[in-house]
């Protein structure tokens, strides 16, 4: 199979494309600085395009070429893609360069209401050390709201206000393991897990409610 990867230089670019060439794949290596006639060429010249891209960086690329190739988006959060449904495929990989080693870890979700009927097949094919769990794009979203949006949240917040946290206690562990996320993550991952999945914000919302009654009892 010939796959382009766009974003090839980040962190989950760079490993899945080192991932499929050692499945046998041909794969094209792009950045976002890619010319736009070798970025034309290369993605109708491919069965799949893979974006390792931010968000909005997808979202263009989706509008841009999805007529043009297989498009594959990765991102973290799922309602923004719901508007391309049957378009593109749309799956999140439960994992990175790190945590792939772990084979508990190797999970993918596959995004029912944004896929095509066929997209099962193609992603076992894509990725066959991996198992598929079927979801919708609200399901996801709500998911990951709270496995992702609210500990990026955290760490952001701690992180900017310069806090120390020594861990001590069990739980003072633990909020120094969400201190370090920065240092693993990439912070654009970070920062559209947390503005632009719109569960996050039903969660703070609820969150506001929760300490405003507490607040309110003291």
């Amino acid at each position: 199979m010939k796959i382009t990867v766009l974003g090839s230089s980040g962190r989950f670019g760079s490993f899945v494309s080192e991932y499929f060439r050692s499945h046998g794949n041909t794969v094209i290596s792009l950045d976002l600085n890619t010319s736009q006639s070798n970025l034309a060429d290369s993605l109708s010249s491919s069965d799949i395009s893979l974006l390792a891209t931010p968000l909005k960086e997808a979202i263009r690329y989706v509008e841009e070429y999805s007529e043009v190739t297989q498009l594959v988006e990765v991102c973290s959060v799922k309602a923004p893609f719901k508007k391309y449904s049957g378009k593109i495929l749309s799956i999140h990989p439960f994992f990175g360069p790190e945590s792939f080693k772990d084979s508990s870890r190797r999970k993918i979700a596959l995004i029912t209401d944004i896929c095509p009927d066929n997209s099962e097949y193609i992603i076992k094919e894509l990725f066959p050390d991996c198992s598929i769990l079927k979801m919708d794009a609200d399901e996801h979203d709500r998911m990951m709201a709270s496995e992702q949006g609210l500990p990026y949240l955290l760490s952001l917040y701690f992180r900017k206000s310069e806090r120390s946290i020594p861990p001590f206690s069990g739980s003072g562990k633990m909020l120094k393991e969400i201190l370090q996320l920065p240092g693993r993550e990439s912070i654009g991952v970070m920062r559209d897990s947390i503005t632009e999945n719109p569960e996050v914000k039903i969660l703070l919302s609820e969150l506001n409610e929760f300490f405003r009654k507490l607040d309110s009892r003291s």
